[in-house]
């Protein structure tokens, strides 16, 4: 007759006795019990057993008493490291696409293609950053009154308010600072004119025609294209007398410290916050996007009003087509980079220009990922 173990549970708190049954026999061989649901704990533990080991020694130990299982130690595997994993990297991706647009324009340029091909070949950047545009500024704008009206509803308006200006009022001057000492330092290399350039000053220019000669007049007042060089008789003056250039936008005037002052106050508070988005007028949809977000909070009885639930979902639509867009970015580089080549002249110096922009971008991110390497361990 094989014996069964009886088994019996009693309360833990008051030492009632709670069940009792009977477990098969485990052979010697076994493991150090078996599993058995414990009601008190609501668990399955181990049971312990009266058993001879591997060893031939008795095992002493309470054949009534539960033994819970000791928790395994997790075990850490390695992480399987694809081969060629860098090649999904965003950045390196980016830089296969800025080479391979070098080496496109490259043979563009020495097929000397028609611009109807270069025009072509530069379509895909275009539109990438079209689309890029398209989105980024009303991405800006939900993303901004979404956050500003969560700091409201949270109250912590004039800690995060303080430590964005600050943190604005030093990243500005570091910049300014930045740029000036730099300037000053790469002063020497560029050649420049010293004093201020009287406005009335004249403008002269020649005219080159077809064939290679020089526009001139004689002394009859007869305009042909027979001079072989540059003389007085090729030299015209430029007469401006509805001052057309100065009153252009795009011609470059000298800029004072009041001019740029306004210009900033008025990108601040725009007058049509439509103009500002056709514009691209980041500083101005900023501070609507601020102002808005504030404003509809407090227009707001609940915590959570429609206005805000259809910017959140606007927002998350926004940066998922960015996102998505952004995907084929090696692909814009690459037609931006070769588009541009195809038509240059001086294709040694623009390749040039290329290959020191990624390899001071490869060097960049080396850099980087070495510091945040270091960093962690």
């Amino acid at each position: 007759m094989v014996h069964r173990p009886r088994v019996v549970l009693y309360d833990a708190t008051n030492g009632d006795h709670t069940a009792s049954g009977y477990v098969d026999p485990i052979s010697p061989t076994e493991s150090e019990g078996e599993e058995v649901y414990n009601p008190i704990t609501g668990m399955f533990e181990r049971v312990g057993l009266s058993r001879y080991s591997k060893s031939g020694f008795r095992n002493q130990i309470n054949q009534y008493a539960f033994q819970t299982t000791p928790p395994q130690p997790e075990v850490i595997y390695p992480d399987r490291v694809r081969r060629c994993a860098f090649l999904r990297e965003p950045t390196t991706q980016i830089m296969l696409g800025a080479i391979a647009g070098l080496l496109l324009g490259m043979i563009l340029a020495n097929l000397d293609v028609s611009d109807n091909v270069g025009t072509l070949v530069n379509l895909p950047g275009k539109v990438f950053l079209q689309v890029l545009k398209c989105f980024v500024i009303p991405m800006v704008f939900t993303s901004l009154s979404t956050t500003v009206a969560d700091i409201v509803l949270l109250g912590k308006v004039s800690i995060v308010g303080t430590r964005t200006a600050l943190i604005f009022t030093g990243l500005s001057f570091t910049g300014s600072a930045l740029s000036l000492s730099i300037s000053m330092l790469l002063r020497d290399l560029v050649p420049h004119t010293k004093g201020v350039v009287a406005e009335t000053s004249s403008a002269f220019f020649s005219i080159l025609c077809e064939n290679g000669n020089f526009f001139t007049y004689n002394y009859t007042g007869a305009a042909l294209c027979s001079a072989t060089s540059q003389d007085g008789t090729t030299r015209f003056e430029f007469f401006d007398p509805t001052r057309v250039l100065l009153n252009d936008g795009t011609a470059s005037t000298a800029a004072t410290v009041s001019m740029q002052i306004t210009d900033i106050l008025n990108q601040l508070v725009p007058s049509n916050i439509f103009s500002s988005f056709e514009q691209d007028l980041i500083l101005s949809v900023t501070t609507f996007a601020i102002a808005f977000g504030a404003a509809a909070v407090k227009t707001s009885s609940r915590e959570s009003s429609p206005l805000l639930d259809v910017l959140k979902q606007m927002n998350k639509v926004f940066f998922r087509v960015i996102s998505k867009a952004i995907d084929w970015s090696p692909l814009a580089v690459m037609s931006l980079v070769a588009g541009s080549l195809s038509g240059q002249e001086m294709l040694g110096e623009a390749a040039r220009h290329v290959g020191i922009l990624v390899l001071c971008t490869v060097l960049s991110i080396q850099r980087c990922l070495h510091w945040v390497h270091r960093h962690h361990s």
